[in-house]
C-alpha cells in the first residue's frame, strides 16, 4: 500500500464519520423538536432543554448546534421581539428626525431674522 492511499482512506474516514455524526445530530434533534418547541414555548430556556436532553443521553450534540437548530427549526421569539424592537427604534428615529427637521427649519428662520436685524444696524 502506498503511503498516500493510506492517507487519503484516513481523510475519507474522518469526512465520512463527521457526515454521518452531523445527520445523526441532526435527526436527534428533529425527533425531539415538538419537545423543545412546546418546552421553549413554556418559558423555559434553550440552554436548560439543552442541558437536560444532553445530561440524560437524548441528544450528543454540541449547545451551539442545538442553538442553531433551533433557530433553523423552531424559529426564536428572540428573533421577533428584535425585529419588533428594531421597527420601533425605526419609528422612533424617523419622527425624530422629522421633529429635527421642524426645528432647524425653524432655527434657519431665527437666524435669518436675526441676520436681517443685525443688517439694519449696520
Amino acid at each position: 500500500m502506498n503511503p498516500f492511499d493510506l492517507i487519503d482512506k484516513l481523510d475519507q474516514k474522518r469526512l465520512n464519520d463527521q457526515k454521518n455524526k452531523n445527520k445523526f445530530g441532526r435527526v436527534s434533534f428533529l425527533e425531539w423538536k415538538d419537545q423543545i418547541q412546546a418546552a421553549l414555548d413554556k418559558g423555559y430556556t434553550a440552554k436548560d432543554i439543552w442541558k437536560e436532553l444532553k445530561n440524560s443521553d437524548q441528544l450528543k450534540i454540541s449547545y451551539v448546534t442545538f442553538s442553531v437548530y433551533v433557530k433553523e427549526y423552531i424559529g426564536s421569539k428572540k428573533e421577533e421581539t428584535k425585529r419588533d424592537s428594531i421597527r420601533k427604534t425605526k419609528k422612533r428615529q424617523d419622527t425624530e428626525n422629522a421633529d429635527q427637521s421642524g426645528e432647524t427649519i425653524d432655527k434657519k428662520k431665527d437666524l435669518h431674522h436675526d441676520v436681517e436685524a443685525a443688517k439694519r444696524w449696520i
